[in-house]
């Protein structure tokens, strides 16, 4: 037996969830078809078959992002974690970043301030 193999302990991976793998591929697919099927959305006569086949599949991959919660919420209520350690490491994790970036996008969207996204990416890339 080497040194290393003393110090560090063997690895053992520990065993997946094929269902919820399997529920994260077809919410990440759903994700896409979501992203390219609103990309057109505006451009069409809403009156149109292809607005109508746009919509339909719109519809029906909305459901994604609840389904990535709702998989992060089945892995953390298999954790035996205390309240206090729950808000203070995941709750407080995520509620920092999200006032940051709230703040962020209202004082951009209030025109607080004149720096266009668009034009700086145009202006640098044309």
């Amino acid at each position: 037996m080497s040194n290393i193999e003393m110090i560090l302990p063997k690895y053992e991976p520990k065993q997946r969830e094929l269902s919820m793998d399997l529920l994260r591929i077809t919410a990440c697919f759903m994700v896409v078809i979501l992203h390219t099927s609103a990309s057109e959305w505006t451009l069409i006569d809403k009156t149109s078959f292809p607005w109508q086949v746009i919509h339909f599949y719109d519809s029906l991959v909305r459901s994604a992002v609840p389904i990535f919660v709702m998989i992060s919420g089945s892995f953390m209520l298999s954790k035996d974690i205390p309240i206090k350690l729950l808000y203070k490491k995941y709750v407080l994790g995520i509620f920092i970043p999200f006032v940051f970036w709230t703040f962020l996008c209202s004082v951009y969207s209030a025109g607080i301030t004149d720096f266009s996204f668009s034009a700086q990416f145009t202006r640098s890339h044309a």
